[in-house]
């Protein structure tokens, strides 16, 4: 996904930028994870769906927008 942007077909990615990328990516699954659950909960329900986690997502990408 990262190398999509580049402009130059050459640029290449360290170990540790991958490393990193990785772990920000898995904060991110939790917590969508997390406040989907929250969001499921407000709207009475112990299960998880698919619409809990999509009204989530629009705030949760806004919050992180600088690690985009």
């Amino acid at each position: 996904m990262i190398k999509l942007q580049f402009k130059d077909q050459k640029t290449r990615i360290g170990d540790d930028t991958v490393r990193l990328v990785g772990e920000v990516v898995q904060l991110l699954i939790v917590e969508a994870a997390a406040r989907s659950c929250n969001q499921a909960l407000l709207a009475g329900s112990s299960v998880v769906e698919m619409e809990h986690v999509e009204r989530v997502l629009p705030k949760l990408v806004r919050a992180n927008q600088v690690l985009l």
